[in-house]
């Protein structure tokens, strides 16, 4: 029997593919599963360490091909069933026969700084190597004092894969060359070694608006399964997780409606959580975000089950001035949430590049000096003019 599949979008302004899908359908035979050689985004990692964990009970078949277009080709061919892939290669497969299935739990996205020491406490001056310009931003608010160079700067890559350059890179933070280098922590899991290595983290345990915190580059950690459309999908739904697919939806929206000067340069993470989690981190923390916004006069809860919670963060070229959104939206409100949401952030960020003209009082939370006239704070790029 046949069922018909979902390959709609949310809505013509959420661009981009990502979110086309099958549902699911009856067939029993056994489920070939394409994987390509290992890179720093840890997906063959992932499909190998899900599929041993929890596939005992499915006929799976993992073949690993030189690439993804030999996987697309034979997956097209029909010779295999889905495709293990990151959403960056997704995103380059214009191909409306295939299909997003399922998406696996999803890994750690932070990433690591490698080095004897934590941010704080490297050396002073520090020479760091980072190949992201949106984390290099936010080291350089935490160790405004470090000089960050790209790797390119500090090896030649040329006729070298992507482990044999950072390799190179390690060697010269044991000669004592560089101070340390920052690299997504499935590139570290690549690497096999055993040097100390950092998080760069949400820092949850502290107050909402600490400066320290690490938001990384969106769409990090997620292993996605692809397959022809049509593909039964509750086949493979003991490996995937609805959470995890909640996540790369919203992610998804963001990232391809932020502007586009902006999508290189902010942060974003999202992730489903329990509210009552939530509320406890909150008290833990003693920042009153829940008690303002999601209690009512009689101390009980106005929502109720799972919550998105988003971070979003974009930094000037300095790394010294930023801005962004923490929200915590429920799922059956999630477009709108998502739509308030890039609608605050746009607008946060237009007013912080414009020149403030001289007002007649300060705002009255704000010190004297701030009803004087003064150009924009925020600069997306160290080359815009002051206009």
């Amino acid at each position: 029997m046949r069922v018909d599949f979902l390959s709609g979008r949310y809505s013509p302004s959420f661009a981009g593919h990502c979110i086309r899908r099958v549902v699911s359908m009856e067939d029993d035979s056994r489920i070939v599963i394409f994987t390509t050689p290992s890179k720093s985004d840890g997906v063959r990692r992932h499909i190998e360490q899900t599929v041993e964990s929890k596939g005992k009970n499915l006929d799976l078949l993992l073949k690993q091909l030189p690439s993804l277009d030999d996987a697309v080709h034979l997956l097209d061919s029909g010779s295999g069933d889905l495709i293990a892939m990151s959403p960056e290669e997704w995103d380059h497969i214009s191909d409306d026969r295939f299909a997003l299935v399922g998406i696996l739990p999803r890994r750690e996205p932070t990433w690591v700084l490698v080095s004897d020491d934590n941010p704080d406490r490297l050396v002073k001056e520090p020479l760091v190597v980072c190949d992201s310009e949106l984390m290099s931003r936010q080291f350089r608010r935490v160790r405004p004092d470090s000089t960050i160079r790209h790797s390119a700067m500090v090896i030649d890559d040329s006729g070298r894969d992507e482990r044999e350059v950072w390799m190179s890179i390690e060697q010269l933070r044991i000669e004592g060359k560089i101070d340390g280098y920052i690299v997504p922590r499935a590139l570290y899991s690549m690497l096999n070694i055993r040097s100390r290595r950092h998080t760069l983290g949400l820092q949850r345990e502290q107050p909402k608006g600490l400066r320290e915190r690490f938001i990384p580059p969106p769409m990090h950690g997620f292993t996605l399964l692809v397959g022809r459309v049509g593909f039964p999908s509750n086949k493979v739904e003991s490996l995937c997780e609805q959470s995890a697919m909640v996540a790369y939806d919203v992610e998804c929206m963001l990232m391809n409606n932020l502007p586009e000067e902006f999508r290189d340069l902010t942060g974003i993470f999202v992730e489903q959580r329990k509210l009552g989690s939530l509320m406890n981190e909150s008290k833990k923390n003693n920042d009153g975000f829940f008690e303002k916004f999601y209690i009512d006069t009689e101390n009980k809860p106005i929502r109720s089950g799972p919550q998105i919670e988003v971070f979003l963060e974009s930094l000037d070229h300095r790394g010294r001035v930023s801005f962004g959104c923490y929200k915590v939206i429920e799922i059956e409100s999630m477009r709108l949430g998502i739509i308030n949401i890039l609608r605050e952030f746009e607008s946060i960020g237009l007013q912080l590049s414009t020149d403030f003209e001289e007002l007649k009082r300060a705002p009255e939370t704000l010190p004297e000096e701030y009803k004087y006239a003064r150009g924009k704070l925020f600069k997306l790029h160290e080359n815009e003019n002051r206009e």
